[in-house]
């Protein structure tokens, strides 16, 4: 929907408003009367509770190609529609092709069509993708100043559980809270996000979402993004900010009635729909309440396969978790590849199906006997393999007999307090909130808390490559032979990277 039509829908949804108290006064000056104390009363009661913004994430390695799909008609779309005013467009992407389509009949696969399908696929994406492989600069660096201030705060207070988040995620999702906030409440969220300027983190926001978005059935990365509006005359929202944020952060736009369970249930929608149902159970627990103001909500969906898959090399071994042993299934595999020995940690990397010139990977950290997973949350070099500008550690590129244990791993936290500590306070406190950006009568307007909710999955099928084995090594002294053992069966930290090295997920594993 164009700007002007967003805008003379909601000029007809407040003047509706109008005239429905003008009816219920018995003239035009005492129904101009009561929708004045009305818009005064939900003001005054939105003091307490105005702004919220709910930061839902996703991540999983599926098989499956064809879990998500935005297919228009569905019933989730045709309930969505009710409430949508502006809807964000997905560039269409030549899907990869199926051994399903090559099938004959006597259920034999015609190789030689679908080698010839595939090999067109390949060079038609490639060439598609040829432009678009280099993340701006703006975020990639952000993204990093932002991993390395939020990594040991986000990851501090669940010392012992399971823990994943995802900057890039939460780095989109404060950059759309700078969009709609100004003054000291702006530069605090810049400052964090590794800029002062605005007008550059929009545009580098919107090349970044181009650039990392890929649906072609190799490798899925969806980044989502939505503005949730209540649809009465209470706040007086500023087109001008809106149009941006749907042109540079591809935003939805949404408007219904806060506090009713039909929007609510129009929110519960969208996040499963954008998140591939992964993270069900958690979204079922999201309301906006009737004093919302608007709400922010961002998604980040992944998948994709290993290069090269566990072929039934799984196996039930020992996991030495921090409450005792458990046993789980471990799966092996060897490769050749590069084997980093820091200071205090070993690692190794394992690449994703790659196509499109899009070379994804899964870092492996195991950090070294008497070196606790926490430490490594501050550790340069770690950091340095995270994107960060530190030095990275040695390399070899040496045969590896790995070993890693299949796991289903997710988080559920506010992360207010997180990004409090960090500098953002403004955005938190009524009356000094500054969300003018957003609306014109935005005097009472705060952030009440930000959601973040993550799943990471893995298993044969969610990676290829050959099998990596954990074993804990000195950190300083690279491994004696060409080829090493790289056990994962303590506590350890991965991550998931671009292939320019920006992380998408980081993640801890204390019991797989």
């Amino acid at each position: 929907m164009k700007s002007e039509e967003l805008f003379e829908h909601m000029s007809a949804i407040d003047n509706e408003v109008l005239v429905r108290s003008e009816q219920d006064g018995g003239n035009v000056n005492r129904g101009k009367e009561t929708g004045l104390r009305r818009r005064n009363k939900i003001l005054f009661r939105a003091a307490a509770v105005v702004a919220a913004m709910f930061v839902i994430v996703s991540v999983a390695w599926i098989v499956k190609s064809d879990l998500f799909r935005r297919n228009a008609g569905t019933e989730n779309e045709r309930y969505l529609s009710q409430y949508l005013l502006a809807k964000a467009e997905y560039p269409e992407e030549m899907k990869i092709p199926s051994v399903e389509q090559y099938r004959n009949a006597d259920g034999s696969v015609d190789y030689e069509q679908y080698d010839r399908a595939y090999d067109d696929w390949r060079r038609k994406v490639r060439q598609g993708r040829s432009t678009s492989t280099s993340l701006s600069a703006v975020v990639r660096n952000g993204i990093a100043v932002f991993t390395e201030k939020s990594l040991p705060k986000l990851f501090a207070e669940e010392a012992g559980k399971n823990r994943v988040y995802s900057p890039t995620n939460l780095y989109m999702a404060l950059a759309m809270l700078a969009e709609i906030t100004d003054g000291n409440t702006r530069a605090q969220i810049l400052k964090v996000l590794g800029t002062s300027d605005v007008g550059e983190l929009r545009a580098a926001v919107d090349d970044a979402w181009k650039t990392l978005y890929h649906d072609d059935g190799a490798i899925t990365t969806i980044l989502a993004s939505s503005l949730w509006l209540r649809n009465d005359s209470s706040v007086s929202y500023i087109k001008e900010t809106i149009d941006r944020l749907a042109a540079n952060y591809h935003a939805s736009v949404f408007s219904g009635t806060m506090g009713s369970e039909e929007y609510n249930k129009a929110l519960r929608t969208w996040l499963n729909e954008q998140t591939g149902g992964l993270l069900e159970e958690s979204v079922s627990q999201q309301s906006l309440d009737a004093n919302t103001a608007l709400a922010v909500a961002t998604t980040l969906y992944y998948s994709a396969k290993w290069d090269q898959e566990f072929m039934g090399t799984t196996v039930k071994d020992k996991f030495h978790a921090g409450s005792g042993d458990i046993e789980c299934d471990f799966m092996k595999q060897t490769i050749t590849g590069d084997y980093y020995a820091g200071d205090r940690f070993a690692a190794v990397y394992k690449n994703f199906e790659y196509e499109s010139n899009t070379l994804d990977n899964m870092i492996f950290f195991l950090p070294d006997e008497g070196v606790s997973v926490e430490e490594l949350l501050e550790d340069p070099q770690v950091l340095a393999m995270l994107g960060c500008p530190h030095e990275q550690p040695q390399s070899k590129f040496i045969t590896i007999h790995l070993s890693v244990p299949k796991f289903d791993v997710a988080s559920d936290s506010n992360v207010s307090g997180c990004l409090q500590q960090l500098g953002i306070t403004d955005a938190f406190t009524s009356g000094t909130a500054d969300f003018s950006s957003i609306a014109e009568n935005a005097k009472d307007l705060y952030l009440s808390k930000v959601d973040h909710s993550v799943r990471v999955q893995i298993d044969e099928e969610g990676v290829k490559a050959a099998a990596y084995t954990v074993l804990p090594l000195a950190g300083e002294v690279m491994p004696p032979e060409e080829e090493a053992d790289f056990i994962l069966d303590r506590p350890f930290l991965f991550a998931i990277r671009t292939m320019n090295g920006t992380p998408l997920f980081i993640g801890i594993v204390e019991n797989p």
